[in-house]
């Protein structure tokens, strides 16, 4: 195995691996240490608290029983509220539109959809195109009662 620079490091730092036993924290471009950013919230997780309500409310006024990643994002799309949010998510990522939609399809949106308790991952939807990220298959889970009484006595606008 080589020393130049492996993503897996051995712990090996004795007599002869080339390697300096207790070498501190690399520092970042930005100064700050190697620890000091692992300590920061996941650009991600706070991506998905952002989003979580608005994947959450459109979760809970869907009908049937499956449907894709990319016909949830579709449906997200044609809701102003949620496609503003949407936009917004993919801002505060940053890094060009391709790679904010590859984070938001791929990691984001999933995310949000599992931590809303409303839905379960059923697999990957092959064949389903999206440029962004591969797709995956949800099922609605089953609402308590409770929620479905509220939804047939609400008033309707």
């Amino acid at each position: 195995m080589s020393d130049q620079g492996t993503a897996f490091d051995s712990g090996d730092h004795g007599p002869g691996s080339g390697k300096a036993r207790g070498t501190g924290p690399t520092m970042a471009s930005d100064g700050t240490t190697e620890r000091a950013r692992l300590d920061q919230p996941d650009r991600v997780d706070a991506l998905v608290d952002f989003l979580a309500p608005t994947v959450r409310d459109l979760l809970s006024r869907l009908d049937g029983e499956e449907f894709t990643t990319v016909q949830f994002i579709d449906l997200l799309l044609t809701v102003p509220s949620a496609a503003g949010s949407y936009r917004e998510t993919l801002n505060r990522w940053g890094e060009g539109e391709r790679r904010a939609k590859m984070v938001v399809h791929g990691q984001v949106i999933p995310a949000a959809m599992r931590r809303s308790g409303l839905v379960e991952w059923i697999g990957f939807a092959h064949g389903v195109d999206d440029p962004y990220a591969v797709p995956a298959r949800w099922r609605l889970l089953p609402r308590p009662r409770e929620d479905a009484e509220a939804d047939r006595t609400a008033p309707t606008s």
